[in-house]
């Protein structure tokens, strides 16, 4: 036991916290740079795309980076409310990944079980008795 009656973290939260501060840093990277490409876009440039929506594209990654990072840092500490949050996106992204794998079929077959053997995993991970323990105990 830590200091204070609360319980260590386990290994399964601490595994779930530390893959959501690596979604962060890739959100705020990507987001980063998708704003620095959108502002050297130009009409010669190989990607048929507007400018304006890499940048709204950009902005919207970094706003779940940030968003990402906070709920990192709440589920590190023990915040139940943090743990539904991790536990409901990854539902979503479940149900993403089914169709995925429905709509789209061979293409997104691959991406489409990785997307659901990784939400699998985190569920799992933050539902055994020592993590409920831990986020009921903070």
């Amino acid at each position: 036991m830590a200091d204070g009656g609360t319980r260590a973290r386990p290994l399964g939260v601490t595994l779930v916290v530390a893959i959501t501060w690596i979604v962060a840093i890739v959100d705020l990277a990507l987001g980063a740079g998708l704003l620095v490409l959108s502002w050297n876009l130009d009409s010669s440039s190989a990607i048929d795309v507007a400018p304006s929506d890499v940048r709204v594209y950009g902005y919207m990654a970094i706003t779940f980076g940030l968003i990402t990072a906070l709920v990192a840092r709440a589920l590190g500490r023990g915040s139940a409310a943090a743990r539904r949050v991790v536990v409901v996106v990854n539902a979503l992204r479940i149900a993403l990944g089914v169709f995925a794998i429905l709509t789209i079929g061979q293409a997104m077959a691959w991406q489409g079980m990785g997307e659901i053997l990784l939400a699998l995993v985190a569920i799992a991970l933050l539902s055994t008795a020592r993590a409920r323990d831990f986020f009921t105990r903070h």
